[in-house]
């Protein structure tokens, strides 16, 4: 007995979702106090004192935003000045610094000449957060044009002091002077020498435990700069004896987004001393060439023992800088330090791959141990090693990750199987993801899946991973990213099955057998067919000589599916999916099988098949023996199949192409549809029983 079959197929989409959360902080008023001694600074108080900061030591809050247009000098020794801006604002738009830290008074070349103020000590934080440094409207700034030491060596009968303009563009700490950043954020500063934010003089100290310096500038130093003139370390003037090496210890907070026309738009370092700990230092920038450079740190002409030490976690990547070879970091000549600390595992240094005048040497380890993982490269060819002849942190050409290659499975469903070669970052950091969409009655469909390294199969020195295509979308561009290092850093490609398969069609070494190209070219054909049919990427036909308008024969004969009268009364009809896997779904009526509809049990499958509701019918998807689809290979493979103690029958993929072909009311693009898979499976069959 004929029965006509109608086909349904449905799309299934995934949707995802982002959320963002914003925390938003309210910030609280302070009352107005003196400016002397401690207490609240005001508008009023900043005005009493000339438009200056406060100079006496204390410990002072800001009570609200306040404009500041004088420079502010800490000149009595052991003075301590605390500033907490509670979130409020100091607008700065005086010519030269904000502050001075410390005084040195002398005639230049006069060796009678003394530090006036030392040991002092200016501390600003943020108590509440949301505290800013700023620079007013049209201010261009300049640094201080105060005297400091510029030479002492310790073999020197003399002492040179100078009065370089444009040092401090907000803040320069002058000999055994110390100024401490823990919070709020110094912005917009300029110093026209060196230091656009702090300048760091003989003997002093700028410590950084919090906060942010951003968009500062100078020509050395675009957020903070260490230059120790002297070839000495220790030193006396007048009988005091000092340190006249400068030291920068930054163990927080963040630079960012500041320039120098020269060297280091972070931080330049000239023969001081620098401690570095979880800090981040990135997106900051330097022009300098040739002896000159750095966009994120610059250590320069180091001629007398220098020391850096690296511990925590400290992050220097993403600044730029006119030679791509020293973005984050410059070390000039002899400018290799002694590591003395060890680091997290979570810190993240870039280098270049070369330094001047020292090759890829870059730091001297000694009898220390450190997480070799901590560095990186600015230039995506290298990577660091440890040369343990040399004792030191070299650099050596490295292999980025790339899809090596791919292969088609044509299984229940059609799988694109990349394979991808993570090189030298072949470690748990390494993942892939894919991605590809189609649209169809006006929806669109993205398919989407990711996965660690762990989740790959190792096939030889790749890992390979599937890709379900829909057998429409066999011109559908895939975007394969795969991600890669500690920063995460990405390879994308795009790839496509028409893509390979036109790759074997054109292979001429002989790596392909006849047979496999004929599965591959039938697999186009009926990818072809299933576009036309479904309206996917029609617009993108394979072109592979075949014209989707005109009928396609493959040998299919029509038949009619022949049922027992009990099955008739209940079957209603079957619809084959040839978008996702190959199912076959048979429906049956609701009003015959009763409220409950009963398990279908099929011969040699180990679970039953329960139905699904659709309108007046139940609904049994039969997803083969795997439960991933019917293999093409097995096309023509009946399944025996009962519902409860009357109904019962035998089906094939087979048997519904065979009724779509017996069809007359079949559309002549469903009937070619038949008629490529068919073909596609019969390929298929001969290939495996070659």
């Amino acid at each position: 007995m004929g029965n006509e079959v109608k086909k349904h197929i449905k799309a299934f989409a995934t949707l995802c979702s982002l959320a963002m959360v914003f925390s938003i902080f309210s910030a609280s008023v302070l009352a107005d106090d003196p400016v002397t001694g401690g207490g609240n600074i005001t508008q009023a108080t900043i005005d009493a004192n000339g438009g200056k900061m406060p100079v006496d030591g204390g410990n002072y809050t800001l009570a609200g935003d306040v404009n500041v247009s004088g420079t502010a000098q800490i000149a009595e020794s052991n003075t301590n000045v605390t500033i907490d801006l509670a979130g409020h604002t100091i607008t700065y738009s005086g010519s030269g610094s904000m502050y001075i830290v410390g005084k040195v008074t002398s005639t230049p070349n006069e060796s009678s000449s003394q530090i006036e103020a030392g040991n002092v000590h200016l501390t600003i934080s943020d108590s509440v957060g949301g505290g800013k440094i700023i620079t007013g409207n049209g201010y261009t700034g300049g640094g201080s044009t105060d005297v400091w030491v510029s030479r002492k060596a310790s073999n020197d009968s003399t002492t040179t002091f100078g009065n370089d303009p444009g040092r401090g563009g907000c803040i320069l700490i002058q000999n055994t002077s110390k100024f401490t950043l823990t919070g709020g954020t110094i912005n917009g500063f300029k110093a026209t020498d060196e230091g656009g934010a702090v300048h760091v003089s003989n003997g002093s100290e700028f410590v950084m435990t919090g906060g942010a310096i951003t968009n500062c500038s100078a020509k050395n130093g675009g957020a903070v700069a260490v230059h120790t003139a002297s070839k000495g370390r220790t030193s006396s003037l007048d009988g005091v004896d000092y340190n006249i090496a400068g030291k920068a210890t930054i163990t927080g907070g963040t630079i960012s987004g500041n320039h120098a026309t020269l060297n280091g738009g972070g931080v330049r370092v000239l023969r001081g001393d620098f401690y570095l700990g979880s800090c981040k230092i990135t997106g900051n920038s330097a022009d300098g060439t040739g002896d000159n450079g750095g966009g994120g740190l610059s250590v320069h002409k180091a001629d007398f023992t220098q020391y850096l030490e690296i511990v925590g976690n400290p992050q220097i990547y993403k600044n730029t800088g006119k030679d791509a070879d020293r973005n984050n970091l410059f070390f000039y000549k002899s400018a290799a330090f002694t590591l003395t600390s060890n680091m997290d595992s979570t810190a993240d240094i870039h280098f270049g791959a070369k330094s001047m005048d020292t090759g890829a040497q870059y730091f001297k380890v000694g009898t220390y141990s450190y997480d070799l993982s901590s560095f990186t490269c600015d230039n995506i060819s290298y990577e660091p090693y440890y040369n343990s002849s040399k004792k030191a942190v070299m650099v050596k050409k490295l292999v980025v990750p790339s899809v090596a290659g791919s292969r088609v499975s044509v299984g229940g469903n059609i799988e694109l199987k990349p394979q991808v070669n993570f090189g030298t970052y072949d470690d748990d950091n390494a993942s892939v993801s894919y991605s590809y969409s189609y649209t169809k009655n006006g929806k669109t469909t993205t398919r989407t899946n990711s996965f660690t390294k762990a989740q790959l199969t190792k096939v030889g020195s790749n890992y390979e991973f599937s890709i379900p295509v829909e057998s429409a979308c066999m011109t559908a561009p895939i975007e394969i990213t795969i991600t890669y290092g500690a920063n995460g850093d990405t390879v994308t490609k795009t790839v496509s099955i028409e893509q390979y398969v036109k790759g074997m069609l054109a292979d001429t070494t002989g790596t392909y057998t006849q047979g496999q190209k004929d599965v591959a070219e039938a697999l186009l054909i009926y990818g072809g067919y299933a576009q036309v049919q479904l309206g996917i990427y029609a617009d993108q036909l394979p072109d592979i000589g075949v014209d989707f308008s005109q009928a396609y024969t493959s040998g299919l004969q029509g038949a009619a599916y022949e049922i027992t009268k009990d099955t008739y009364d209940a079957y209603y009809g079957v619809s084959v999916s040839f978008l996702t896997n190959t199912e076959v779904k048979m429906y049956f009526k609701k009003f015959v099988l009763g409220d409950t509809a009963p398990n279908m049990i099929i011969d040699g499958y180990s679970d039953p098949i329960t139905a699904k509701e659709s309108g007046s019918y139940y609904v049994y998807v039969i997803k083969g023996a795997s439960g991933n689809g019917f293999p093409a290979t097995q096309y023509d493979v009946s399944f025996n199949f009962s519902i409860g103690e009357d109904i019962s029958g035998s089906y094939s993929v087979e048997t519904y192409l065979k009724a779509i072909k017996n069809n007359d009311n079949s559309s002549a693009a469903m009937k070619n549809l038949a008629e490529a898979y068919n073909n596609f499976a019969q390929k298929c069959i001969a290939l495996t029983t070659a």
